[in-house]
């Protein structure tokens, strides 16, 4: 098999070793575009070079029905391997990849941006099958591959953070790997004197418009101002934002949420809850926060944390209607948070 995960290319640099193909597939568009652009670096010794790199679109792929093969094999003007960047799921594509990863030798390394595919599909199948290619799934970020990549930044860059401030971090840089590497670097800039990170740098220095987007509609989705929060959603998608996205950081505030109360249980303090939950709650959201945990129960959020799971299985079985999937869970959020205490 050959699965990669996009991680993994940081950490073994044979895995591209006798590979002539790379499918990259997922939900996660911009991490979709940097995984291709990292492996695009890392076969490719001039990227800069407009001679080294050719895109073919999906009419090309279907006027021509050999230009893969025919791109594939030309040899390079000035020697060196060339990138054919594919970043459409043409219908003819199967047939000229099939044909392209048999050839004995090949001169060019093939890269295929794409949208979600299914456990059957053709495509991905083939690729996952082939000695000859590789295929990598990009999702959304988990928190322990933001950690990562940030602690490996700050490591190589000889800072240090304290862990409250990491965790503070993570919250705010979001789930883009460029704009984590983009943050990072302004820090690693600004606090190169000092040799630590501390929290007054990151609020001075990052911000993350897609975080704060997704943050506000989580605060009025489980506050009265739901109605606000499904404006809010609708606008987000339409800047780009995937709405699966959205509702993963929605299930993500619900998590939060719960383990808010359990700890208030335990304290018997609201305020001392939310003092000891990890990562910490963005001062400027913590009156928010409160306010929803005096609006939704334990039971009642639970019941929540149900309906959008439901709605993430469910979106990525039907991608075609994840919109409108996502919209009919948060309209179920919105009329739960009227009726809540």
């Amino acid at each position: 098999m050959s699965i990669v995960k996009p991680y993994e290319l940081d950490r073994n640099k044979f895995l591209l070793d006798n590979k002539r193909v790379a499918l990259i597939h997922g939900s996660n568009i911009s991490r979709i575009s940097a995984t291709g652009k990292k492996i695009a670096g890392l076969v490719c010794d001039d990227l800069d070079d407009p001679l080294n790199t050719l895109e073919i679109g999906q009419k090309q792929l279907m006027d021509n029905p050999g230009i893969l093969l025919d791109e594939g094999q030309a040899i390079s003007m000035f020697g060196g391997r060339k990138i054919i960047w594919i970043k459409e799921n043409a219908a003819s594509l199967l047939k000229q990849l099939k044909l392209f990863l048999q050839l004995d030798s090949v001169e060019a390394f093939v890269i295929i941006e794409t949208g979600q595919l299914t456990k059957t599909s053709p495509l991905k199948k083939l690729c996952e099958k082939s000695q000859n290619s590789i295929s990598i799934a990009c999702y959304d970020y988990t928190r322990a591959e933001i950690m990562a990549i940030i602690q490996s930044q700050i490591s190589k860059n000889n800072l240090t953070i304290s862990n409250e401030n990491l965790q503070y971090l993570i919250e705010t840089t979001g789930s883009d790997e460029l704009h984590i590497e983009a943050e990072i670097n302004k820090l690693v800039a600004y606090c190169s004197q000092t040799g630590e990170i501390t929290a007054k740098d990151i609020e001075v220095l990052c911000s993350d418009p897609e975080t704060s987007s997704i943050n506000q509609i989580c605060d009025q989705l489980f506050t009265r101002t739901a109605k606000q929060g499904l404006t809010g959603f609708r606008h987000a998608v339409s800047t780009g934002i995937p709405a699966s996205q959205i509702l993963s950081r929605i299930a993500a505030h619900i998590a939060t949420l719960q383990k808010i109360h359990a700890a208030a249980r335990r304290n018997n303090s609201l305020d001392a809850a939310m003092k000891s939950i990890r990562p910490p709650i963005f001062y400027k959201r913590q009156s928010s926060f409160k306010n929803q945990l005096n609006i939704w129960s334990p039971n009642q959020l639970a019941s929540a944390a149900r309906t959008v799971q439901t709605a993430i299985e469910k979106a990525r079985n039907n991608s075609a209607i994840e919109l409108e999937i996502c919209e009919r869970a948060l309209l179920s959020l919105s009329a739960a948070a009227r009726q809540s205490r």
